[in-house]
């Protein structure tokens, strides 16, 4: 049914313990600390941040590629929890990595590579899976299907290889897409069809996708939301056009700054971006993770308290003091 929640993620925790030597312990790497949200069925979702933000663990916590430390993923109103449960959740969740060479089985052709999620899922006619494979190259744009079967990775273009790459992770038919970065290592224009092919699929299938970037210049055509993580926090959430228009977090107003303008008159204009480097999540900051690079901190709160969620406008909700005067705290459960 669309319109319902897929997925549902409550106070996720993903922590890396961190030794020297290998039996002295060092500490805990906050990747991801204290992430809620909810995905609705059929929707596109961007969570978008700098380098070393969290970004990718989560997707990869969601995956159950990381176990989480702490917290529950609810899908498809089933909580994910132990082998079995992940072995259902998995087949209904499709990964598309960041570098489509590095992803694909160098030494296996593209029939083998789209063949062998459906044996391990227990698809033994092979009739069945070869009109499986036919029917994905096709809607992938991989064709004459037959001219693309027997070749391997190192025969396909940069374009080909990720659209081969997105073939794996529809294959199985699932309900949700999380897509890791999938354009950063293409070229400008293979970047454009890619992201139509995956716009293109999420209508025809009524698909869920979690957009992981650090590109804002994409997300206003492929997603309906966005996540902003910073110091392994959600810190911002709202409708794309909303967001773009009246950013609300100075981190969110930093980061939209940052897109290069392409008018070359505006070239050697300096932006107005905040100094400093993300924080360490091996001994991140007390209170805001963003209060030491922030322009606008509260001092004796920002740097003691860690904000909860406010809500300035509506389906927006920002984790910054700075909105917390008149308005009441939005309770984790209700970020959606």
């Amino acid at each position: 049914m669309a319109g319902d929640v897929l997925l549902s993620v409550r106070d996720l925790h993903t922590w890396f313990e961190l030794r020297r030597l290998g039996f002295v312990r060092v500490g805990w790497v906050r990747a991801v600390d204290g992430v809620s949200f909810d995905l609705l069925r059929g929707e596109a979702v961007a969570v978008v941040g700098e380098s070393g933000c969290g970004k990718s663990t989560l997707a990869k916590t969601i995956l159950g590629l990381h176990p989480p430390t702490q917290g529950e993923i609810v899908f498809d109103g089933r909580r994910v929890h132990g082998t079995e449960d992940l072995r259902w959740y998995r087949s209904r969740v499709g990964y598309v990595q960041q570098d489509p060479y590095g992803a694909l089985p160098p030494f296996m052709p593209t029939q083998r590579i789209l063949e062998e999620p459906l044996l391990i899922n227990g698809v033994t006619r092979a009739e069945e899976r070869m009109r499986r494979i036919r029917r994905i190259l096709e809607e992938v744009k991989l064709t004459p299907v037959e001219d693309f079967l027997h070749r391997f990775p190192h025969m396909l273009s940069g374009g080909q290889q990720q659209r081969l790459v997105v073939a794996r992770a529809m294959i199985l038919e699932p309900q949700l897409i999380v897509a890791d970065e999938p354009v950063s290592m293409l070229d400008a224009s293979v970047r454009v069809e890619v992201l139509h092919l995956l716009r293109g699929l999420q209508a025809r299938h009524n698909l869920s996708i979690i957009y992981i970037t650090h590109d804002l210049s994409t997300v206003r055509y492929f997603c309906e939301r966005v996540f902003v993580m910073y110091g392994g926090m959600l810190i911002e959430e709202a409708p794309v056009d909303e967001l773009l228009r009246a950013p609300k977090h100075p981190y969110t107003q930093a980061l939209l700054a940052a897109i290069p303008d392409p008018d070359p008159a505006n070239a050697a204009r300096m932006r107005d971006v905040p100094p400093g480097e993300p924080p360490s999540l091996l001994k991140p900051p007390a209170g805001c993770r963003f209060h030491p690079r922030c322009p606008v901190a509260i001092a004796g709160v920002c740097d003691v308290q860690v904000p909860p969620h406010f809500q300035p406008a509506e389906a927006h909700r920002v984790a910054c003091w700075l909105y917390g005067a008149e308005r009441e705290a939005v309770p984790a459960a209700t970020f959606r």
